[in-house]
């Protein structure tokens, strides 16, 4: 049987901080250690002095899935909202 995790958050963890905060840190190396893969990279806060990465997508495919999966993630750039 195939096992397949997606985690999908907004959390007030701002990623681009992962070498300067511990807590990032520690946070982003235990999904890594546990083999989930970020599906997402580009900051999706941006403002004229910043960006942040606060919404995350990670993924995990077990030993026993299908190979042939595609996923396909990015951002929808909006002035509706700062993120």
């Amino acid at each position: 049987m195939a096992a397949i995790s997606i985690i999908a958050r907004n959390i007030n963890i701002d990623f681009v901080k992962y070498g300067v905060r511990r807590e990032t840190a520690v946070y982003v190396n235990n999904l890594l250690v546990n083999n989930f893969v970020p599906m997402r990279i580009m900051p999706s806060r941006v403002t004229a002095n910043t960006a942040t990465i606060i919404d995350r997508i990670y993924y995990y495919e077990s030993c026993n899935s299908k190979k042939d999966l595609s996923i396909l993630t990015g951002n929808l750039w909006s002035d509706l909202a700062d993120h």
